[in-house]
């Protein structure tokens, strides 16, 4: 009894150390994605090129989106999956922030079950969530627009459902959304293939998106 109680204490002791390493690996990552993040930005503020700065913020924003994943995992107990309601509100109200979009100027509403993903599911959806709201920033709500953006996240039947809405103008040539030729636009179908998912574009009132994945 002796030697079993020795070795369910080496096997204890050993989890416990590879528990702080990794949970110290995922607070070096976000520390360096913070780091390059933060590097961007800078670069960004300094030129005087639109054009430029643009690029430089998406840049800074798929960065930002990626270490948000990495500090969410360094928070929580279980350094496998994120809870990502929390999550889905972070990530927007951080881009909102870094295209200095007014508070209340657009509404954003959130509705999610109770989600874990792992990081495996929550790096390519949270890149696919950042492309789809920065293109609603620069495309339905350009120059100061208000509107609505709505994110609802589900999982139902073994799959999990992300619906994206904004309340812009929407897209009226479909065409350019089936055969994309924008950085976005591929990132969102190349991101969701990652996820074995489907993409499916949908008319609302304006702007919509349905990607649909395996749990």
């Amino acid at each position: 009894m002796t030697k079993q109680k020795e070795m369910e204490e080496q096997i204890a002791t050993s989890l416990r150390e590879k528990e702080i390493l990794l949970k110290e690996i995922h607070h070096r990552v976000k520390n360096n994605m913070q780091v390059v993040s933060s590097l961007l930005f800078m670069q960004a503020r300094s030129t005087q090129q639109p054009e430029v700065r643009d690029i430089l913020l998406e840049s800074q924003n798929r960065i930002r989106s990626i270490a948000l994943v990495h500090e969410k995992l360094y928070q929580s107990e279980d350094f496998k999956r994120i809870d990502y309601k929390d999550y889905l509100e972070k990530i927007a109200h951080h881009i909102f922030e870094s295209y200095q979009i007014s508070p209340g100027t657009i509404l954003l509403k959130v509705r999610s079950e109770d989600v874990f993903l792992s990081i495996e599911k929550a790096v390519p959806l949270s890149l696919i969530i950042n492309e789809l709201i920065t293109n609603s920033i620069k495309h339905a709500f350009p120059k100061g627009l208000s509107g609505e953006i709505r994110i609802d996240f589900s999982l139902e039947n073994s799959r999990y459902r992300l619906i994206y809405q904004d309340s812009g103008p929407g897209i009226p040539d479909k065409g350019a959304i089936e055969k994309p030729d924008t950085l976005g636009m591929q990132l969102i179908r190349g991101l969701a293939g990652q996820l074995n998912g489907t993409v499916r574009y949908e008319t609302y009132q304006g702007f919509g998106y349905i990607i649909e994945f395996p749990a």
